[in-house]
């Protein structure tokens, strides 16, 4: 190891920024296009450790490991220009807001071999989120600055596994409340076939709503239980977490 300054085996030696290979400071401005892909036969973002409480609205403590394309534009089949590599942690109880740690590993163009180093907070569903750059390498040694994160796009396309299929009523006159009334209809994996029936009052507003399950077909025949509804977008993809006993 080189300690390029401060204080070394008793002695403190100045270095030249040109030793280093270090020219004047300047800002520069970088646009890239960060996917993540956690579903689906090749994803770049894996658990590596779970959520302690499944019953968690933020999954709170989970970690996640990726290695993500950097590209040019919005599209994945955009120029590669780099690699974002490291986690993120739900860090939050009561909101989506995560630990980030990555690095951006750049792969070609003038900066192809240096790194930008950046760590800090995503709430996620915020519009612009920002994170603090704290260093680098190749090009970007000694780098200070920030980043600026908007979602661009947020594909939930994934496995379908059932349908819910029923209605809902705007049933109150000075809040944005639902009476729901939904069958989900599993139509493949072990439950294909069977059904489970919710009706309850959905707060739509509220981040987390709680709905009960009151019956069921197939494997879940007499159910009783509840299920927990958060909503994840503004156009309605909304999370389910059932829990039910059943025969």
């Amino acid at each position: 190891m080189t300690i390029v300054s401060g204080e070394n085996h008793g002695f403190v030696r100045s270095i030249d920024p040109k030793f280093l290979g270090l020219q004047r400071e300047k800002l520069t401005h970088i646009r890239l296009y960060w996917h993540d892909i956690v579903g689906g036969p090749h994803p770049t973002a894996i658990d590596v450790v779970p959520p302690p409480s499944k019953s968690s609205p933020t999954n709170f403590g989970l970690v996640r490991m990726f290695d993500n394309a950097l590209t040019q534009g919005p599209e994945l089949s955009s120029e590669l220009v780099a690699r974002a590599q490291g986690f993120y942690a739900s860090a939050a109880q009561k909101e989506l807001s995560l630990l980030m740690a990555q690095n951006f590993a750049f792969v070609q163009g003038e900066f192809n071999g240096s790194t930008i180093t950046l760590l800090g907070r995503n709430s996620v569903f915020n519009k612009v989120r920002e994170l603090p750059v704290i260093g680098g390498s190749g090009v970007f040694r000694f780098a200070r600055g920030y980043a600026e994160a908007r979602t661009h796009t947020f594909d939930l396309t994934t496995e379908l596994v059932a349908r819910a299929q029923g209605f809902y009523a705007s049933a109150a006159r000075k809040g944005l409340s639902k009476l729901m009334v939904q069958n989900f209809a599993f139509v493949q994996g072990q439950f294909n076939g069977s059904t489970i029936n919710l009706i309850g009052r959905n707060s739509i507003f509220k981040k987390v709503r709680e709905l009960p399950v009151v019956d069921g077909s197939g494997v879940f025949r007499l159910a009783r239980g509840y299920a927990l509804a958060t909503t994840h977008t503004g156009d309605a993809a909304v999370e389910y977490n059932i829990y039910v006993l059943h025969y």
